[in-house]
């Protein structure tokens, strides 16, 4: 279906001549985007042999067509929508057609996927094993011209999803070319700044703990009790958020177990030690992104390496356990960290999985960053650059904003 929204935007864009900004103003653009992403994702699963998704589409299908509401709604394209929704229809019925005369399975005849190793194994297979309505087509096939026999190599689609597609387009293009009636002015500037601070996660923490002290009122809350609220949301959804970020990247990036090892030792550890702490959320969430998602990849390089890494891992480690034991500022777990350290250079001496002992010493190195002077200050250092970037970035808009106001 991708293709079909690719082609009208080159219609509504190089011939129509419309803009793409306004439409991109509005949040429910991000929504359709998001869920065309996971649309993408499925392919490259699929061209990798992941076939786990299949069970899903038949659920996803309808939520690719029902993500286009939001632009109905808002663009109140309701009679281009009826139109588009009979050519939906119409597809919908060559599919019902073709799949009932074939007992319920819609053949699939691919020709360029072959070629492309989007088809790598038995379509029978692979339909029993993940439960989905396809079958390979043969000679046998009733009504193969309504089958899934138009094969661009990444997706095989019958007349019937043609239609479809055609109507999802539709809403599409009148949705760009409705755009600029409805578009609300919009300071993207300050946007992409309240993203990136995580200003939304300061918001959200605020109506949370308002919430909460009004629910839970009573004569024996302390004043601060309000506070306390807030300090716990805002640590609950920031943490949510750089967990969910850390997971995101990495997982997109091909070192999904690395980073997540990685990041399992640092945060045990450092609950254990200490360590510096960035003066606002947002520095936290990408500075630890950085180095997790950098770690990872380095430890994915490092494990392909033909190396007998625990000769080398072992005097690493407890150098690191020296050196954390001297600048831990919680003394009363020494003895937990030297059991937990004893326990990962074991592992490190009888385990033939590098990737994990590497894994595990990337994250014990990142806390002893936390920890030493040098550490520190090179933090301090980062923090103080992302200040002054940011700092430049609200005084540019400031001063843009005074611009405005004194042509008015």
């Amino acid at each position: 279906m991708i293709e079909s929204y690719v082609i009208c935007i080159i219609i509504a864009v190089l011939i129509k001549k419309y803009s793409l900004r306004y439409i991109l103003k509005y949040w429910g653009t991000y929504i359709f985007i998001c869920v065309e992403i996971f649309y993408v994702y499925m392919q490259i699963s699929l061209f990798n042999g992941d076939y786990d998704l299949l069970k899903y589409e038949q659920y996803l299908k309808p939520l690719f067509i029902l993500v286009l509401l939001v632009f109905v709604f808002k663009y109140n394209i309701y009679i281009q929508t009826i139109i588009a929704s009979a050519f939906m229809a119409f597809g919908h019925i060559l599919n019902y057609i073709v799949m009932k005369a074939n007992n319920g399975y819609m053949p699939v005849f691919p020709t360029i996927s072959k070629y492309t190793n989007f088809i790598k194994n038995d379509m029978s297979q692979i339909s029993q094993q993940y439960n989905t309505y396809w079958v390979p087509g043969d000679s046998h096939t009733k009504l193969k011209f309504l089958s899934d026999i138009w094969d661009t190599g990444y997706c095989i689609m019958s007349l019937g999803d043609i239609f479809i597609s055609i109507g999802a387009a539709i809403v599409l293009f009148y949705a760009i070319k409705k755009s600029k009636d409805f578009a609300v002015k919009i300071d993207m500037t300050k946007l992409l700044y309240n993203v990136i601070s995580l200003r939304f996660i300061r918001l959200l923490s605020c109506k949370c703990s308002i919430s909460l002290h009004k629910f839970l009122k009573n004569n024996n809350q302390k004043a601060y009790t309000k506070y306390l609220y807030n300090y716990s949301f805002k640590f609950f959804f920031s943490t949510l958020y750089d967990l969910l970020l850390i997971m995101t990247i990495s997982y997109l990036s091909g070192v999904f177990k690395e980073a997540m090892i990685i990041m399992l030792a640092s945060c045990v550890f450092r609950v254990l030690t200490g360590g510096i702490h960035m003066n606002a959320l947002w520095k936290c969430a990408y500075i630890w992104l950085t180095m997790f998602l950098a770690s990872g990849l380095i430890t994915k390089k490092l494990a392909l390496l033909n190396i007998q890494w625990h000769y080398i891992l072992v005097p690493v480690v407890i150098l690191l356990l020296v050196i954390i034991l001297n600048y831990t500022e919680f003394r009363k777990h020494k003895i937990t960290v030297i059991v937990l350290m004893t326990f990962v250079i074991l592992y490190i001496i009888f385990s033939t999985k590098y990737y994990i002992s590497i894994a595990l010493t990337m994250g014990i190195c990142i806390q002893m960053i936390t920890l030493i002077p040098y550490g520190k200050k090179m933090f301090i250092s980062i923090s103080a650059l992302l200040d002054k970037i940011f700092l430049h970035i609200k005084l540019k808009h400031f001063n843009n904003n005074l611009i405005k106001g004194e042509n008015l």
